[in-house]
């Protein structure tokens, strides 16, 4: 919601044309106002803005209806995702050998911080 300088609420078709007028003075292509909300949310999930945050920003119930609308960005941060895993796995993010990744990876599964926890309660 957008308030005049007296707190009085601004008419949506107000604002709307009033964007308008400004676009088409600018030169800028024909765009609908609301369309500035998807622009958003589709740059910001694009570039790592956790979903959460995108739907809290855009206003939503949940993220749960900002997935429903959005989830056409999704499919290349799945992907992202995996790579970032499959990375950390194999020690790729810290330029190690798999074989070494592995070796660490064994080491930490073994005398992992929970490992503690468990033999207190054997």
């Amino acid at each position: 919601m957008f308030l005049t300088p007296a707190f009085a609420p601004v008419r949506p078709d107000y604002l709307s044309e009033r964007f308008l007028r400004i676009s088409r003075h600018l030169g800028l292509p024909r765009i609908r106002f609301h369309d500035l909300q998807h622009t958003y949310a589709t740059i910001a999930l694009a570039s790592g803005v956790p979903i959460h945050v995108v739907s809290e920003r855009l206003g939503h119930m949940n993220s749960s209806v900002t997935l429903s609308v959005y989830s056409h960005v999704m499919p290349g941060m799945q992907a992202d995702a995996a790579q970032s895993i499959a990375d950390y796995v194999t020690g790729s993010h810290l330029g190690e050998r798999a074989s070494d990744s592995a070796a660490r990876l064994a080491q930490n599964t073994r005398h992992g911080p929970w490992q503690h926890h468990l033999q207190q309660h054997k």
